[in-house]
């Protein structure tokens, strides 16, 4: 493989805000080309990544962030497939996702009986992530649980009243409760055990991995860590842990991605992996590639042609050398 890398930036466009720290609908991020091989890097400064332009000088220099690294690492494997010629599904089996409900969403468009699992984004206003959550479960299955991501923006008092906030009706049908504070071991402990809430561990996934707080959750995102090396700690810390694998909301290139991962943790730890997050695609404005992206209810498809897909469309794309 070439040591050249090539790029595409990109901008993705949403219907609606994507988190709580984030009113930016429009969002740049860019494809990275090795040889035949694509990766993908989505910075979410809000949440703490280095900026596009701070990415590709990273990449340039040969000294990257980690989105840099997990792009690299996605161009390779995209890169072997498309040399050999073959999808780098075959074999595998993509794992059934969520249903994401962004604030601002038209539910009444949407068919939500065929999901058992729906994550909201929250925000601070806990009375509109109330009413969101009232409109998820009368239109979805009676089986139906709820995954709420606070993205972290609630204080430490806000998340010990949100039980009483949100009421019992809905909270018992809640699965977990993600990022709720800013990550902190010992405080999450604490919530967990005084709320009696399960709560799910995202951005700083990699801390709880090592033991730093005994939390059932995690969520695992492909595009900042490698979710093998993450799952192998399941062994060494002991204890049930339930991984739920989701995209970095980003181009149809980072969804495929984190599916293929997904795929792989499937096969790896079949009794620890649940419902994914795998259906961003529908969060953005249409373009040629989420386009191409096919879904049946919970289910994504595996793309067409080789590596991650998107064969002629990456093709057609106007790369400039770094």
């Amino acid at each position: 493989m070439s040591n050249e890398i090539f790029y595409h930036r990109y901008i993705l466009k949403s219907a609606a805000p994507l988190n709580a720290r984030s009113r930016i609908r429009e969002i740049e991020g860019c494809l990275i080309r090795v040889g035949q091989g694509v990766g993908c890097i989505h910075p979410w400064v809000e949440l703490g990544d280095e900026a596009l332009d701070n990415q590709l000088e990273g990449l340039k220099n040969a000294q990257p962030y980690r989105l840099g690294e997990r792009a690299l690492r996605c161009a390779i494997l995209d890169g072997k497939g498309r040399e050999d010629g073959v999808s780098l599904f075959e074999g595998l089996t993509i794992p059934d996702s969520h249903l994401t409900v962004v604030s601002g969403m038209d539910l009444a468009k949407r068919e939500l009986t065929s999901f058992s699992r729906i994550k909201l984004k929250g925000s601070t206003d806990l009375d509109e992530t109330k009413e969101q959550a009232q409109k998820c479960l009368r239109q979805a299955s009676s089986e139906c649980r709820l995954r709420i991501d606070f993205n972290g923006v609630l204080d430490q008092s806000e998340a010990m009243n949100l039980a009483q906030a949100l009421g019992e009706d809905i909270c018992e049908r809640i699965e977990f409760i993600e990022d709720p504070t800013r990550f902190d071991g010992e405080n999450w402990s604490r919530l967990s055990s005084q709320t009696g809430m399960s709560l799910a561990v995202d951005h700083e996934c990699e801390k709880a991995a090592v033991g730093e707080a005994d939390l059932a959750w995690w969520v695992i995102k492909p595009a900042l860590v490698d979710p093998v090396a993450l799952g192998s700690n399941l062994e060494t810390i002991g204890g049930t842990r339930n991984l739920v694998v989701t995209s970095y909301m980003d181009h149809a290139l980072g969804q495929m991605y984190a599916a293929y991962e997904a795929a792989l943790l499937k096969e790896k730890y079949p009794n620890s992996l649940r419902e994914c997050g795998l259906l961003t695609h529908e969060l953005f404005e249409q373009d040629e590639f989420f386009e191409s992206i096919k879904s049946e209810g919970p289910k994504l498809m595996v793309p067409d042609g080789t590596g991650l897909g998107f064969d002629e469309l990456l093709d057609g794309l106007p790369w400039m050398r770094l």
